[in-house]
């Protein structure tokens, strides 16, 4: 990705949701929209008030006996585009074989997107008037792709929020780093090797956005305290000396 280039967040448009009425012929495109209105109003709230990253879980750790593989806890995260990725059960990856052909040792970035894959095939009709059915997806299945960069990802992290608050910042990568891992030419990855502090924290840690101001909020309890035990200081203090001058 170019440094700047903005990657469009897909389906943003203006809220668009059914007008019912009585008699009104309902078509598989006016149950979509109804799908699309809620999707997109969950994903503008959760892009704009809570930020992206990992909300819980989504831990990388190496396999015992230590091997060329690595674990993805379950867990949940968020996309820059507000969209909720689960990964509901252990995944493991080998980072070498991700990335193919470019392995070449050194730092690489373990990173889970947001994905959909149509499942429950159906059979369907033509529409024609013939007798041959065609087979349709019946549902739409939304899935965590893991995958491993040798480029970091881009991060709205570090872009400075406090000075520009009252932004809607776009969004630069769909992709959520986990972790970074210190991956050698062969042999088994240690715990040593996975660093996953690198990664941006939703919820406990306020989110991309909301970091400075919690910072800031925390600066000011910190400064509050250290006055107040100081001034609790003083006034003992000034009780001791008052008991001492009495009792001489």
């Amino acid at each position: 990705m170019a440094n700047g280039e903005l990657i469009p967040c897909p389906g943003e448009k203006l809220p668009e949701r059914n007008r019912y009425f009585p008699g009104k012929l309902m078509t598989p495109a006016d149950f979509t929209v109804d799908q699309d209105y809620h999707r997109a109003r969950q994903r503008v709230h959760n892009r704009l008030l809570h930020g992206h990253g990992t909300v819980c879980g989504l831990t990388v750790e190496p396999i015992q006996p230590a091997s060329a593989v690595v674990v993805v806890r379950p867990g949940v995260a968020i996309d820059c585009c507000g969209r909720e990725i689960q990964v509901v059960e252990p995944v493991t990856i080998d980072p070498r074989a991700l990335l193919g052909d470019r392995r070449a040792p050194g730092r690489v970035y373990l990173t889970v997107a947001y994905d959909e894959v149509e499942v429950d095939p159906v059979p369907a009709p033509t529409g024609d008037g013939g007798s041959g059915d065609t087979g349709e997806a019946g549902r739409v299945r939304e899935v965590a792709r893991i995958g491993v960069s040798i480029d970091r990802p881009g991060d709205q992290s570090e872009i400075d929020a406090a000075a520009a608050p009252h932004q809607c910042l776009p969004c630069w990568d769909p992709r959520v780093t986990l972790a970074v891992i210190d991956l050698a030419v062969a042999g088994p990855i240690a715990e040593t090797q996975i660093d996953n502090t690198v990664r941006c924290v939703v919820g406990v840690h306020g989110g991309t956005r909301a970091a400075p101001g919690r910072v800031e909020h925390l600066q000011r309890r910190v400064l509050h305290l250290q006055l107040a035990l100081g001034a609790a200081g003083s006034v003992a203090l000034v009780r001791w000396c008052a008991g001492r001058l009495r009792r001489r």
